[in-house]
C-alpha cells in the first residue's frame, strides 16, 4: 500500500529545496510561494543586492514547465520590452498585433524589477492583466496563464502618481534586508555563488492540475470563528489607529477586495497543512500583507499580534462563562452560609439613622458638707458617677472624628449638670472618639465653681463594641438549602469537566497544527503560550471552586 504523504510534508521539503543557498531568505520564500499559489502577486521591498531577483527565479522552480519572464524596468521602458513587439506581418495586414512568445503574456512567473520606474502604458496594461488575468492583443482579448507577478523595489509608490491601484493588487508584501547573523554572512563569503536554478524534485512541484485542483479546494476550506475574531480585532484596531491625531494625515487604508485576496492567503495556508480550516497561527501571516507603508508595518506587525494573542483561544467563551457561574454560586454561598460583615445586635435605628446602645458612669463634682477630725462641719469636694443610657452614632464607628453622644431622648448629650447642686456651678462635659476602631474612647471634663472656689478635673472612660457575630461567623442554614447548594456545586464543577475535555482535546494536536512551514517558530509560540496560560488559568479556577465544597462542609449552624 503505497504511504500517504502530507501535504504540508511536501510543501515543507519544496521549500527547503528552493531556498537552498539563500541565506535569511526560508520565510520570504514560503510566503511569497504561498501567495502565488494563492494567485496573488508579491512585492519584495528592500535595497539591491539583497537576492529578490533570484527568489523571484526560485519561485518559478515550484511548477513544472513553468514559463518565466523577468525585466527590469525603468522610465523609459516601452510595452513592447514587456508584452512583446509589434508583428511586423500582421501589422502589413493593418493589424496591430503583437509576438508575446517569450514575454509576459505567456509566462506563469513574472518578476518586474524597479517596476514603479515603469512608464504608465505598461502600469495600466500590468493592471488589467493581474484583475482579469487577460491580456487585448489587437482586437483579441487572450486568457494568461499567469500565476502571479513577483515586483521588487526599494522604494515605496509615491502617493497621488495614480499607482495606489496597482499597488493594492500586490497581496503580499515583503521586506528583504540584508544579512543580519554572522554564521550566514560568512556562508556566504565562502560558498560558491548560488545558482539560480537548483534541483528539485518533480514530486514536490506542481503541474496544471495539481494547481487547480489546490485552488478549487479552497472553496471547501472555511475561516475558524476564532480567527475571524481575530480580523474583526485588526480592524477595529487600523480604525483607533486612524483616530489618532498623529495619524490622521496618513491614514491606513485596507480595501475590501484586499482582505478578501488575503483570506485566500490564508486558506491556502490551510489547505497546504492538511486542514479544511483556517486557523489563528494561519493569521499571524497577515502582518506581511496588511502594511502599506515602511512608517506603518511595526505597528501593524503589533495589531497583528496582539489580536492572535487576545482571541486566538477556542471556546474560551464558555469557560468564561462557566467562570461567570463559579463566581455567582461562590458569592451566593458566601452570603448565604457566612456573615459577610460584623453583625451587632445591641443596636437601634432611629429616623433612619442607626446607633449604638450603651451606658455611661458620668462623672461630676459636687460639694458635700463632712465632719473633720476636729469637730468642724466643712465642704469637701467629692466625685460621684451618674448612670446614663446613651446612644453612639454608628457613621462615626471606626472613623477619627470626634463627637457627642445622644442621650435617651435623641439629644446631644454635650454637658451634665448635676440636677442636685443648687449652690454652685457644676457641670461634665463629654467628647466621644472611636479613632478608627471598634472601641470608644470617651472623655469627661467636670467643672464646679462659685463665689469662692473653682475646681476643674479630667476623667476618661471605653466602650468597646463587640459584634455578635465577626464577618465569617457561620449563619443558619436549613438542611434543604445546604442540600441545594452541595447539588449546584456538583452541577458546576461537571460542567467544567466538559469543557476542560472539550478544550484539552482540541488542543491535543496543537503543537502539530501549529506548525507550519508559512509562519516562523518564534511568531508560532504566541499561540501555543497562550493556550498554555488559558489552561494553566483553568486549572487555577478549577481549585478555586473546589474550595466551594470545602466551604460547605466547614459550616456549621451556630
Amino acid at each position: 500500500m503505497t504511504p500517504i504523504v502530507l501535504k504540508k510534508e511536501q510543501i515543507s521539503q519544496l521549500i527547503q529545496e528552493i531556498s537552498v543557498g539563500l541565506q535569511e531568505r526560508d520565510e520570504i520564500v514560503a510566503l511569497a510561494l504561498l501567495a502565488i499559489l494563492s494567485g496573488q502577486s508579491v512585492f519584495l521591498y528592500g535595497p539591491p543586492g539583497t537576492a529578490k531577483s533570484l527568489i523571484a527565479r526560485r519561485l518559478s522552480l515550484a511548477f513544472k514547465e513553468s514559463k518565466y519572464f523577468e525585466y527590469l524596468m525603468n522610465r523609459f521602458s516601452t510595452p513592447e520590452e514587456v508584452f512583446g513587439p509589434v508583428s511586423i506581418k500582421e501589422l502589413k495586414e493593418d493589424r496591430y498585433i503583437r509576438k508575446t512568445t517569450g514575454y509576459l503574456p505567456e509566462a506563469d512567473i513574472a518578476f518586474l524589477d524597479e517596476i514603479w520606474k515603469s512608464s504608465p502604458a505598461i502600469l495600466n496594461t500590468l493592471l488589467t492583466i493581474i484583475n482579469e488575468r487577460k491580456f487585448r492583443n489587437g482586437d483579441k482579448v487572450i486568457d494568461v496563464p499567469l500565476k502571479g507577478i513577483v515586483a521588487a523595489s526599494n522604494e515605496i509608490p509615491a502617493e497621488n502618481q495614480g499607482l495606489e491601484a496597482l499597488y493594492d493588487r500586490f497581496i503580499m508584501r515583503l521586506v528583504v534586508n540584508p544579512m543580519v547573523w554572522r554564521r550566514n554572512f560568512e556562508a556566504v563569503l565562502n560558498d560558491i555563488p548560488t545558482e539560480a536554478v537548483v534541483p528539485v524534485d518533480e514530486t514536490l512541484t506542481f503541474d496544471a492540475q495539481k494547481w487547480n485542483e489546490a485552488l478549487t479546494n479552497l472553496n471547501n476550506v472555511t475561516i475558524s470563528k476564532e480567527t475571524l475574531n481575530i480580523i474583526h480585532a485588526i480592524r477595529q484596531k487600523i480604525d483607533e489607529y486612524n483616530k489618532k491625531e498623529a495619524n490622521k494625515s496618513s491614514p491606513i487604508y485596507i480595501s475590501d477586495r484586499r482582505w478578501q485576496k488575503m483570506a485566500r492567503i490564508l486558506k491556502m495556508a490551510a489547505y497546504l497543512c492538511d486542514r479544511s480550516e483556517v486557523k489563528p497561527v494561519d493569521a499571524l501571516i497577515l502582518k506581511d500583507c496588511l502594511w502599506t507603508k515602511v512608517d506603518n508595518k511595526d505597528a501593524l506587525s503589533k495589531m497583528v499580534r496582539d489580536s492572535v494573542r487576545e482571541f486566538c483561544l477556542f471556546n474560551s467563551e464558555k469557560f468564561e462563562k462557566w467562570a461567570d457561574d463559579y463566581k455567582t454560586l461562590k458569592q451566593e454561598i458566601d452570603d448565604t452560609f457566612f456573615h459577610n460583615s460584623d453583625v451587632y445586635d445591641d443596636t437601634i435605628e432611629y429616623k433612619g439613622v442607626k446607633y449604638f446602645k450603651s451606658e455611661l458612669r458620668i462623672p461630676y463634682l459636687t460639694r458635700k458638707m463632712t465632719r473633720n477630725t476636729y469637730g468642724w462641719d466643712e465642704n469637701k469636694d467629692v466625685i460621684e458617677h451618674y448612670k446614663k443610657q446613651i446612644y453612639l452614632p454608628f457613621k462615626y464607628f471606626k472613623t477619627k472624628n470626634e463627637f457627642i453622644p445622644l442621650d435617651g431622648a435623641f439629644n446631644e448629650l454635650s454637658i451634665y449638670r448635676d440636677p442636685n447642686h443648687n449652690y454652685s456651678y457644676a457641670e461634665t462635659t463629654i467628647q466621644c472618639n472611636f479613632n478608627g476602631s471598634a472601641t470608644c474612647s470617651i472623655e469627661y471634663t467636670y467643672k464646679e465653681s462659685d463665689s469662692y472656689y473653682a475646681s476643674s478635673k479630667t476623667e476618661k472612660e471605653k466602650i468597646v463594641i463587640k459584634p455578635s457575630y465577626k464577618v465569617g461567623d457561620c449563619k443558619k442554614v436549613a438542611p434543604k438549602i445546604k442540600k441545594m447548594y452541595r447539588e449546584n456545586v456538583d452541577e458546576l464543577m461537571k460542567k467544567y469537566d466538559d469543557i476542560e475535555k472539550e478544550i484539552n482535546d482540541f488542543y491535543s494536536n496543537l503543537a502539530q497544527e501549529n506548525d507550519t512551514p508559512f509562519v516562523s517558530k518564534k511568531d508560532q509560540t504566541i499561540v501555543t503560550a497562550v493556550v498554555a496560560d488559558f489552561q494553566k488559568q483553568m486549572r487555577v479556577e478549577r481549585m478555586n471552586a473546589e474550595q466551594l465544597t470545602i466551604k460547605l462542609n466547614q459550616h456549621i449552624d451556630p
